[in-house]
């Protein structure tokens, strides 16, 4: 057997130690050392909202951008951008960024301590019912280096509703097909408190799919008062299905007469995916329970998925590069092939806003300055497409 250790630690002994398997045995009492590497700087950000990819359409509501150092070291003179959907309106924000244009906010932070979290919320008017998504994404920025950059960048896409949500509900942040090469399942939980007085304790237990393999769970939630967590499986079939817990003894949730927007908390689950594991048209389906104050527990809705998607950004990486993504200005598109390519972008409702043609071994560099900012896709003929985004100076 050998240890698997979090991020930036590493083993001050041998990582090995040998036992004699048998069956359904629990192994205790196996003692490991383990020690940081100091040093490391790992910012990454979280960008979400509080209804569960959704936002209320002709309404007032809010999403929250979260900056995370997961490394053992100080980051110093950061600087979090959030792009702005041009859509919304009437925006205000806590804390009060440095500086905001309409479309782009910007904060300056001298530092984020080490195993530390710095949250900014923004509140704005939504705008009437659309076919389109809204698009935020963001960019985090420090001195120094940056022990993995590839989590420094992010972009969400939010549905518009007129519709009401149940107070206690469950959403899912991927397909109802799931892709095959998904590395993630994003759950949000969701609890609006309508009684007339505040909840302090709520307990939300979340029972995964037997048929999930996971290697890793994060959580994020809007609460706080810090999760007490507990984790607990049973054997179904040869896999363990997994119960995750979470209790919040003082969650301060206001009743919606107080605050309606306040009065909305939510608990996010990402649950990465053993790889290869899971074939195509294998189901996954979850439910939770929440008790909320003194009420009786409440089963949330299922959200349920299957795997056999081919995802339009499942494209070979090599057959189509872009960069930057996202862009504001211009687009890089290379094409690493011994043949010509044509390509054409659209807009999300089919229409053609550009087409043109990439020599073969060569990159070519286009305009977008014309577009209007959101989601667009690059089609190369005979390869597939990709998608990238257009966002303001």
């Amino acid at each position: 057997m050998r240890i698997i250790y979090p991020d930036y630690w590493k083993t001050s002994c041998d990582p090995t130690k040998a036992i004699a398997v048998q069956e359904n045995v629990t192994y205790t009492g196996l003692n490991f050392g383990v020690e940081q590497i100091p040093g490391k700087v790992d910012l990454t950000g979280h960008l979400t909202d509080y209804n569960g990819w959704v936002l209320q359409s002709g309404q007032k509501d809010r999403i929250k951008l979260c900056v995370y150092n997961k490394g053992t070291a100080e980051a110093q003179n950061v600087e979090v951008v959030l792009n702005v959907d041009d859509r919304i309106s009437g925006a205000s924000f806590e804390p009060v960024p440095d500086q905001f244009d309409g479309k782009k906010a910007v904060w300056r932070i001298s530092s984020i301590p080490a195993g530390s979290v710095l949250c900014f919320e923004m509140t704005s008017d939504i705008p009437g019912i659309s076919n389109e998504d809204l698009v935020f994404s963001y960019e985090i920025n420090a001195d120094g280096t940056d022990e993995n950059g590839s989590d420094n960048t992010g972009t969400t896409y939010f549905d518009l509703t007129n519709e009401g949500i149940e107070p206690i509900s469950k959403a899912t942040g991927n397909d109802r097909e799931i892709s095959l090469t998904e590395e993630f399942l994003l759950y949000k939980i969701r609890i609006h408190n309508i009684s007339n007085s505040t909840i302090d304790r709520i307990v939300i237990r979340d029972t995964f799919d037997e048929n999930i393999y996971l290697n890793k769970v994060w959580v994020n939630y809007s609460f706080e008062d810090q999760a007490v967590i507990n984790i607990d499986y049973k054997e179904v079939e040869g896999n363990y299905q997994y119960i995750y817990t979470w209790t919040f003894d003082d969650a301060a949730l206001v009743d919606s007469a107080t605050d309606p927007l306040s009065s909305i908390g939510y608990l996010d689950v990402k649950i990465g995916l053993v790889p290869k594991m899971h074939p195509k048209g294998t189901e996954i389906c979850n439910t939770a329970i929440v008790v909320a104050g003194n009420s009786e527990p409440v089963r949330t809705n299922t959200v349920c998925g299957s795997f056999g998607k081919v995802n339009i950004d499942e494209t070979d990486p090599s057959l189509l590069q872009i960069r930057p993504n996202p862009a504001n200005s211009s687009v890089l598109l290379s094409n690493p092939h011994n043949e010509k390519v044509n390509v054409i972008i659209l807009s999300t409702d089919g229409r053609v806003e550009m087409q043109l043609q990439i020599l073969p071994l060569s990159s070519t560099e286009i305009s977008v300055d014309h577009l209007s900012n959101g989601v667009y896709f690059i089609h190369a003929e005979g390869y597939g497409s990709a998608r990238f985004i257009k966002i303001s100076n």
